[in-house]
């Protein structure tokens, strides 16, 4: 029986509760809040959750707020779109934040490369300087804490010697990143080899774990002028190979981890593509797809990895600079043109391919864009990348002239559509800054190179 009265008046307790006010601190809530919180000490805790994790929840109400960790700012959903509710200081989800080398020298050129994974950013600083050693080079980690990207660690190769350029090219796939050092010397008259280095992060540190040089390498090949890894498999390219009589054909590498161990998996040219392609100019690889542009002969190769190994699938020949930049996402392709000239015949202005693996398992040309500035020397797709339905493309040496701050351009698929969705530019613009030398993003995070003298790369998270 009185477990019985016990329970009858929570119930009533219960439902008075409901029907009034509740005060947290206070002993006299105000009559037209449900919830009346009072404290000169605590604060009220909503829920924190990065961007991709709030656009994922089902069916938000209108009026529900959560804290997004990437933008770091109060989200409210007001019926149709997300909106922010207030900013974090001057880092507003409109502007680029931009950091720096905290121990850079001027001429280092952070950011003549840059990539991107999950919480983790690497840019190449390739003309850093290590003691005696000019232009040695080096590559910066940044990682987000709390939604603000902060230098992790700087590292260089074990074997770093002057003159290497060590980070002209990196990339960065979960807890490992690829480093390329295309003027690194070999033994006796093989100078300007190349090498890639390949680190691990544990913890918070970054050691190397690998060195990797091709097996077949000559002088002057330029091995690790462009480099990309996706989970075990590495690319790399050696644009400068010669491939039998053929001087700087160009040849891409790949490797694959087992353990602790980097193995070449195979090396494969455009066979009979003639003199001065460079192919390998340009890499990117996604799961079991690579690109690797060849802008001697204005061509771009798509590889698949089967079994055994990996083979060319697809090629796309079109004019000028095509394929001096590339990047790839599951089965969508991006080529860059950056030398296109307009219909008024201005040099330099720019275009942008976009491929598909379409149902027949063809590589077919899905849409091509052209600079929306249309101004002769922005070097529209002098770096470009996509991940998802977006792709970012960078014009480093426009568009608002003549400052030519350089910008990038921020596109967004729709069905089979390719739209412009905004222009992204500095937030502090330096005439002939480079912005958008090298572009790189990961879901709704993005990081832009501007390697002006010291240099510095640039973050955005986008909706």
């Amino acid at each position: 029986m009185k477990k019985l009265l016990s329970l009858w008046i929570g119930l009533i307790s219960g439902i008075c509760l409901m029907a009034q006010s509740v005060g947290i601190g206070t002993t006299t809530p105000d009559p037209s809040a449900v919830l009346d919180i009072n404290s000169s000490k605590k604060g009220a805790l909503l829920p924190r959750m990065t961007t991709a994790e709030r656009k994922a929840i089902e069916g938000p109400e209108p009026g529900l707020m959560v804290f997004d960790t990437d933008k770091r700012t109060i989200m409210i959903f007001e019926g149709t779109r997300w909106g922010q509710l207030v900013y974090r200081d001057s880092e507003q989800m409109t502007e680029t934040i931009s950091r720096i080398d905290t121990s850079g020298q001027s001429l280092d050129k952070l950011g003549t490369s840059v990539a991107i994974s999950g919480e983790y950013a690497i840019a190449g600083s390739p003309y850093a300087d290590n003691g005696a050693n000019a232009d040695q080079g080096a590559a910066i980690i940044f990682h987000r804490e709390n939604g603000s990207w902060v230098q992790q660690a700087k590292i260089r190769a074990s074997d770093g010697a002057a003159g290497d350029l060590f980070g002209f090219s990196v990339s960065i796939s979960g807890d490992y990143v690829v480093v390329g050092a295309y003027q690194k010397d070999g033994t006796g008259t093989d100078t300007s080899r190349g090498a890639a280095y390949v680190f691990l992060r544990t913890g918070n540190s970054w050691t190397q774990q690998a060195r990797i040089m091709a097996s077949d390498g000559a002088a002057n090949d330029h091995f690790g002028y462009s480099v990309g890894i996706s989970v075990d498999n590495i690319i790399v390219g050696a644009p400068d190979d010669n491939v039998g009589a053929e001087a700087d054909q160009g040849s891409v590498y790949f490797y694959h981890r087992n353990n602790t161990v980097w193995s070449q998996d195979i090396r494969l040219n455009s066979s009979g593509s003639g003199a001065y392609n460079h192919l390998g100019f340009s890499v990117s690889i996604s799961s079991i797809y690579a690109i690797a542009g060849s802008p001697g002969n204005s061509a771009a190769y798509i590889f698949f990895r089967g079994i055994p190994t990996w083979s060319i699938v697809g090629g796309f020949i079109k004019f000028g600079a095509f394929g001096s930049s590339v990047s790839i996402n599951g089965e969508t392709a991006v080529v860059g043109n950056y030398a296109a000239l307009n219909a008024n015949g201005d040099v330099n202005v720019g275009l942008v391919y976009v491929f598909v693996r379409g149902n027949l398992g063809v590589w077919v040309e899905q849409a091509f864009i052209q600079n929306p500035a249309n101004h002769e020397e922005d070097k529209f797709g002098f770096s470009v990348t996509v991940f998802g339905n977006t792709m970012l493309v960078g014009a480093p040496a426009g568009s608002a002239q003549p400052a030519l701050p350089g910008t990038v351009y921020l596109y967004t698929k729709f069905g089979t559509t390719w739209g412009f969705t905004r222009k992204i530019d500095d937030s502090s613009p330096q005439s002939y800054g480079q912005f958008g030398k090298s572009v790189a993003m990961d879901g709704f995070n993005l990081i832009v190179g501007a390697n002006i003298n010291k240099g510095e790369v640039h973050f955005l998270n986008l909706e």
